[in-house]
């Protein structure tokens, strides 16, 4: 079809342009643009379905196992207790990265009511979501009043909560969390940004961080599946607007997102 559309604005004989090439340039940035919502679409159906289906099946491996391990724990051998004990820890850990990927597709599935909304009151209830690990690790979370937007309150909320938890998360060791939260306006944009006073992140890796199962550190240093600010970047991009971040090793990271006004 593509094809088709295309060399209608040549002519075969002449091999000339029958149309100005800018309009032939918008037409083919308009067919791209086209063909990548298609194959956005088709791939988050496919995550969604996929993980949607794998969760059945494991549900029924970790049921077993359960049973296994309560039935016949102490009663066999050292190593079969703890190859046992192995096995649920990574069911479980699949159990989680399937979640994480179902989140990851509903970030981009469908199409995104915009309604006016106080992102204050989304700030507030990722906020009070985290509450227990905000209390757990004795982060200190500053926020100045945010602007109302168009947008999404639920993703909106979800992109908070993704971002002050990765902040919890990688802080330094015995230094509380420390999480600066702003908003200005930058022409005709509201610039967000979320400052941590944490471990920071090596400028080669800066650019890399929002890709899809992106991992920096292990699982043992820091548990996760790679997804959250993957998620971050798709619920940004579905508002219109851009991510990206800013960072030294050992004084912490910066991450910025725009958003349209209104």
């Amino acid at each position: 079809m593509r094809n088709e559309i295309l060399s209608a604005y040549y002519d075969k004989q002449s091999q000339e342009v029958l149309y100005p090439p800018k309009r032939w340039i918008e037409t083919e940035k308009a067919l791209t643009m086209d063909e990548l919502i298609r194959s956005n679409r088709e791939l988050e159906q496919f995550a969604f379905v996929a993980s949607h289906d794998l969760q059945e099946p494991l549900k029924i491996i970790s049921l077993y196992l359960q049973l296994l391990d309560r039935k016949y724990k102490g009663k066999l051998d050292d190593k079969a207790d703890c190859n046992i004990s192995a096995i649920l820890e990574k069911a479980e850990r699949m159990q989680k990265l399937i979640q994480s990927i179902l989140s990851y597709a509903r970030a981009g599935q469908g199409n995104i009511e915009f309604t006016k909304i106080d992102s204050t009151g989304a700030l507030n209830q990722a906020i009070e979501n985290l509450k227990i690990t905000i209390e757990e690790n004795s982060a200190q979370i500053r926020c100045e009043g945010c602007p109302v937007i168009m947008g999404d309150e639920i993703r909106l909320t979800q992109l908070f909560q993704n971002l002050i938890s990765n902040a919890i998360k990688f802080h330094k060791k015995g230094v509380s969390p420390c999480i600066s939260i702003s908003v200005k306006q930058k022409d005709d944009q509201w610039l967000f940004s979320i400052e941590d006073n944490g471990i920071g992140i090596e400028r080669e890796h800066i650019q890399n961080i929002f890709e899809i199962f992106r991992r920096l550190h292990s699982q043992s240093e820091y548990a996760g599946s790679g997804i959250g600010l993957a998620s971050c970047k798709r619920i940004v991009e579905s508002h219109q607007g851009n991510i990206w971040a800013e960072s030294e090793i050992g004084k912490g990271t910066t991450v910025y997102f725009n958003i349209p006004k209104i």
